[in-house]
């Protein structure tokens, strides 16, 4: 799905309480963990991981 959040807490506020947004956590909480040095925006309506101009992926739930 794709929310109207400008910013990745906001974007974690629209998520229902189902597997998707458990998923996604868990996922994210690997991410920071392992790439501590990526920043995380929203781009395209979607959780985005780079760093400075570069994107390197999306996540969607």
């Amino acid at each position: 799905m794709q929310y109207e959040a400008t910013n990745p807490k906001a974007y974690m506020e629209c998520l229902e309480n189902d597997w998707r947004k458990e998923k996604l956590l868990q996922v994210r909480a690997m991410i920071q963990a392992n790439g501590p040095e990526l920043e995380e925006s929203i781009l395209y309506k979607m959780l985005a991981y780079g760093k400075g101009e570069t994107q390197v992926f999306g996540l969607n739930a």
